[in-house]
Parts: structure tokens; C-alpha cells; sequence
């Protein structure tokens, strides 16, 4: 259930969920956010529990997690998540449902764990298992305080990506063009 809403070159920051999560936008139907900037809100930048699509937008410097998707798949291009953190597990992307497509996307400067006491993971990405895919797309320079910095969890490449540091990611599918172990230089 749920409505749909598409929200379109608009900035949203600087909010607070007070109960659970969502401090910038929280949806429980079918979300499209397009041209817009989800920035410096608290309790997740973006909680959507329907299908989504993110496309030409930035996510960043929101507190408990940049995006989590909870159900419903989702569709993320041209876009950036950085500088995210949480205490938990997926400072930039966390994917509890999916499919999520990810193209053209880059996911960099985001901190799961930032309390260390070691019970988060997948500082760019944490992936319950589910089916993420990754397509010209850079993963890098996030951190966790145990192994799995830029991503925790399963995803399948389809090719042209960066991904600074492997350790946590099962990655697989094509990798003819994918570069590993590099720092992108992002400004």
C-alpha cells in the first residue's frame, strides 16, 4: 500500500526523525526523486518501504545512514551518496530488499560504525543477501571499523566500476572492466 510521490529538484535538510527513521524523507509507498539534494537530516537521509527510484540527486552528511531500502527494489542512477554516517551497519546504502540497480552511481566518504565499538559494517554498502547490481559505478573511500569499508554483503558487477578495497564484498558477475584496489581521487 502505500501512495506515490515524485519530488523533483528540491533540497530537503536539516530535519530530524524523532520516532525511528526517515529524518529527510520517509515513504511507504512508491517514491521518485529526481534533481534533489537529501542532505544533513538525522535518523537516515531517505527510509523508503516501497519501490523507489533515485535519479540525478545527491544523498549526503545525513546522521544514521545516508539511504535504507526496506522493500519494494529500487533503481539509483546518475547519482552520489557521500559523507554519510550511522553507528550501525551501512553508512551510505543500506538494502534489506531489493532488486536494486545501481548505475552510474558514486558511493564514497560514508562511515558505518562511527562509534567503533565494532557492530556495524558495509560503510558504502550493506547488503542483507539480496540481488544488487553495479554498473559504472564507483565504491570507495568508505569506512567501517572492521573489514567490510566499502561494502558488506553480495553484489554483482556488470562491469565499468572502481571499487577501491574488496574486503566484505562477494562481488561477482562482470569484471572484464572493473578496477580494484585504486583511489578514484574524488575531489
Amino acid at each position: 500500500g502505500g501512495a506515490t510521490a515524485v519530488i523533483r529538484n528540491t533540497l530537503i535538510a536539516s530535519n530530524t526523525a524523532t520516532a525511528g527513521r526517515g529524518g529527510g524523507i520517509y515513504s511507504d509507498g512508491t517514491l521518485t526523486i529526481d534533481g534533489s539534494t537529501i542532505q544533513y537530516n538525522t535518523n537516515t537521509g531517505i527510509y523508503s518501504n516501497g519501490p523507489f527510484v533515485l535519479n540525478r540527486s545527491t544523498v549526503d552528511h545525513n546522521q544514521t545512514g545516508g539511504l535504507a531500502l526496506n522493500n519494494g527494489g529500487a533503481i539509483i542512477l546518475n547519482s552520489t551518496i557521500s559523507d554519510n554516517t550511522t553507528a550501525g551497519d551501512g553508512g551510505g546504502l543500506y538494502i534489506a530488499w531489493g532488486p536494486v540497480t545501481l548505475r552510474n552511481v558514486t558511493i564514497a566518504d560514508n562511515i558505518a560504525d562511527s562509534d567503533h565499538n565494532g557492530a556495524g559494517t558495509g560503510g558504502g554498502i550493506y547488503n542483507t543477501g539480496l540481488s544488487v547490481s553495479l554498473a559504472n559505478s564507483i565504491l570507495a573511500r568508505n569506512s567501517a571499523s572492521g573489514l567490510a569499508s566499502n561494502c558488506a554483503g553480495p553484489i554483482n558487477s556488470q562491469d565499468y566500476n572502481l571499487i577501491q578495497h574488496l574486503s566484505g564484498c562477494a562481488l561477482t558477475g562482470v569484471l572484464t572492466h572493473t578496477i580494484t584496489g585504486h583511489d578514484p581521487l574524488l575531489g
